[in-house]
């Protein structure tokens, strides 16, 4: 089970587009309240477990219109 964690959203130019700490929320294509243009984008995750081990993930996710 997942303890804490910071997941995170980039555009291609490396600009934060999405940032949280809720397990529950995530990223619905918008930045500022502004649907984006479709492209790829890259998130990071960054979880720390009940036993206090911790892991990363990071990879491409593509937005499509």
């Amino acid at each position: 089970m997942i303890e804490s964690m910071v997941f995170t959203i980039y555009n291609r130019y490396g600009q934060k587009v999405f940032e949280t700490t809720d397990k529950e929320e995530g990223w619905d294509g918008t930045h500022n309240g502004k649907e984006l243009n479709p492209g790829v984008f890259t998130y990071y995750v960054e979880a720390t477990f009940i036993d206090g081990s911790r892991g990363q993930l990071k990879g491409n996710v593509t937005l499509v219109s």
